[in-house]
Formats: C-alpha cells, structure tokens, sequence
C-alpha cells in the first residue's frame, strides 16, 4: 500500500481503486409506528372499556389494552408488519379486523369499529309430561279449604298437564283417606247409629262398621 493510500484510510476517505464495503440497513424506523380507531355500539354510541388485543398475523406479537371513554385506543411504537385487531365487549358481539398492514413509521386509523349486542342464547328445558304432572299433584295434595278440608282435585293451573291413570288413582286414594274426611265418616256413622238410621244394618260394631263403609266414597268401598 503506498503512503497516499495508507494517508487517505487515515483521513477516513476511499481508498483509490479500493472496492466500497456493502452498508448495512438501519432499523431506526421500526417502532415508530401507531394503530389508533375508535370503537362503538350499533347507535353511535362510544363503548369504554372494550378490550382490544393485537396480533401479527403470524401470531408472534401481541398487545392488548382497553378503549377510553369515548371508546378511543392506541398502540403506540409498533413496529412494521401484517397486524389484525381483535375487539371484546360485555353484552356485545366481538369483532376481528380485516388483516392490514402498517408501514414503517405510519399513523395508522382504523375504520371506525362498531359493536352489535350480543344473541342472547335460550335454552329450552324438554320435561317428560308425567314428571311436570306429578309436581302439580304435590302443590295439590297441599291445598285444604280454610286449612282443614282437602281440596285435592282443584287445579289453579290454567295449562294443567294430564294426568296419567296411576296418577289420578294415587290422587284420588289420597283423597279418600285423609284423616279430616274419615274422621267426619266416623261421626257420620255414630250419628246414624245413635238414631238406628238404617234399621236393617243392626247394632253393635257390625252395624257401626256397615254405616261407615256405606258413608265412604265409592272407590274407598271398593277397595274395603
């Protein structure tokens, strides 16, 4: 190397004749750019508090922050490359963006966001119509007329499901030998054997049985 070169590498200049050395890219624009946009319901209305999350579309970056009062967000210092925006509010449906793509220290707004309210979800229970039947026959059995005399048979349902053989005969059995009927069977019969009603069913326990079990209702006799 001769002494003018050796003085022009020491100066900082090129070299005569020398190739350029490759200049490497500088990244100084990556994280300076931003996504802003503004999120609202169906009315125009701002929606505060939705949470917003940002994702590449590779899925190897992701930011999440919450919309102001009047539904405003920004990311700020973000960096180039391919991004979706992924919104979540209560009681409103979510919503995912188109994926966009931000330059290297652009401003980016987002198209305004709106929100629709969330469907709501019914469910619908399928009840087999003898089970609703025999919940209906409890609140039954339960009724009594001034506390005291039963009122079984009364339905304050207007839609009452039907009843099924073995539950009527059930309702019915429940009927006939509550205690406050019997009870007023027995004073019936001692009535009519006091008086000899009946003459022909006779005295002592076989006729008091005879007019009890004829004050008893049809279905009781049947089963004595």
């Amino acid at each position: 190397m001769s002494g003018s070169q050796i003085a022009a590498q020491q100066n900082g200049n090129p070299i005569p004749g020398a190739t350029p050395a490759l200049q490497t890219p500088t990244s100084s624009a990556e994280g300076d750019a931003s996504i802003s946009g503004v999120v609202l319901d169906t009315s125009g209305a701002a929606v505060p508090e939705a949470k917003i999350s940002l994702t590449s579309v590779d899925g190897s970056r992701r930011r999440t922050l919450t919309s102001g009062t009047n539904g405003e967000f920004t990311f700020n210092k973000m960096a180039s490359g391919s991004y979706l925006v992924i919104v979540e509010a209560t009681g409103l449906e979510p919503f995912t963006s188109a994926e966009f793509v931000l330059g290297a220290q652009q401003a980016y707004e987002m198209p305004r966001i709106t929100l629709s309210v969330a469907t709501a979800i019914t469910q619908v229970t399928v009840r087999p119509t003898e089970e609703i039947a025999a919940e209906q026959i409890k609140a039954e059995e339960k009724q009594r007329i001034i506390g005291l005399i039963p009122n079984f048979y009364t339905s304050y349902i207007h839609d009452a499901a039907p009843l099924t053989t073995k539950q009527k005969f059930s309702l019915a059995t429940h009927a006939t030998f509550d205690p406050i009927p019997l009870i007023g069977i027995a004073i019936t019969a001692g009535i009519e054997q006091a008086n000899n009603s009946f003459a022909g069913y006779g005295q002592g326990a076989a006729g008091y049985g005879k007019r009890y079990a004829a004050n008893l209702p049809m279905g009781a006799q049947v089963i004595f």
